[in-house]
């Protein structure tokens, strides 16, 4: 009886939320338009500064999700040196990928961190073709990507030139990145463990062996612009990983982050 309530709750409260997301963020991209078409054209500076703000105003739904209806228990760990140059330099945020809401602990955050309307991912490309939050991207200057190297190598190019147009002390970037490029499952981590040991590799116990090329690839094309790596990970005590459905139906869960500042001296080790 309380699994079918449950399920009703969480019917009922998906609906509600995403008839106010669907309309408020067709707002925000109609004003996305407007600013590309007749603010960014003139001041690309000013332009992508209004942008992050609208950004952040859409993803303010996705952190009420996980910091209000659900109530998440989310306990943050950092060293407070890491934390004092965050608004004045881009920064590459790899993430481990435990479940499927990972994305929406990530926006949370980084609304803690006050840094959201920075925040930039590395997506597959066919996000840019959703409703609402594709177009949000694309007006965004998110990183799509194919999964094929010939050709992801020259998107990331492109859009690391882009990305380094932007002053990091007026326009400061967050750009994220799932280096495992899937959710870690046990058959994944079967499979990754196989895969390691077939090529003398040790094998990783908690995340699956990441897809290299195309992060050392980023941190070479920002260059000097890019200030740092934060390695960033989700753990669930218990290993309670919680999924959308759960979350929408208002079960609080326990989150710990535990966010690493990694010092980017362009002339060593990162790469």
């Amino acid at each position: 009886m309380l699994h079918k309530i449950l399920k009703v709750h969480s019917l009922f409260a998906v609906s509600y939320i995403s008839y106010i997301y669907l309309i408020s963020g067709f707002i925000v991209n109609f004003l996305q338009l407007l600013t590309f078409l007749f603010i960014r054209t003139v001041s690309d500076k000013w332009g992508t500064k209004i942008n992050g703000y609208l950004q952040a105003f859409l993803f303010a739904i996705f952190t009420f999700v996980v910091e209000w209806h659900c109530k998440c228990n989310i306990r943050f760990f950092s060293h407070p040196e890491d934390m004092k140059n965050r608004k004045r330099e881009h920064c590459l945020c790899i993430c481990n990928h435990r479940g499927e809401v990972d994305w929406l602990l990530g926006y949370t955050l980084l609304e803690r961190l006050n840094v959201l309307e920075g925040c930039k991912c590395l997506i597959k490309k066919e996000a840019m073709y959703l409703p609402v939050i594709g177009w949000k991207m694309w007006f965004s200057d998110y990183m799509f990507l194919s999964r094929r190297w010939d050709t992801d190598q020259q998107i990331i190019k492109k859009t690391c030139k882009t990305w380094s147009n932007y002053d990091p002390h007026f326009n400061n970037n967050f750009y994220v990145l799932f280096a495992e490029g899937t959710r870690f499952t046990p058959a994944k981590h079967e499979a990754s463990v196989k895969f390691c040991e077939e090529r003398g590799i040790e094998p990783f116990r908690n995340v699956l062996y990441p897809r290299t090329k195309g992060a050392v690839e980023l941190i070479s094309q920002l260059g000097d612009t890019l200030g740092c790596v934060y390695d960033v990970v989700f753990a669930y005590p218990g290993n309670k990983t919680p999924g959308t459905w759960t979350m929408f139906a208002g079960q609080s869960t326990d989150v710990d982050i535990y966010f690493r500042r990694l010092d980017l001296t362009h002339d060593n080790q990162c790469c």
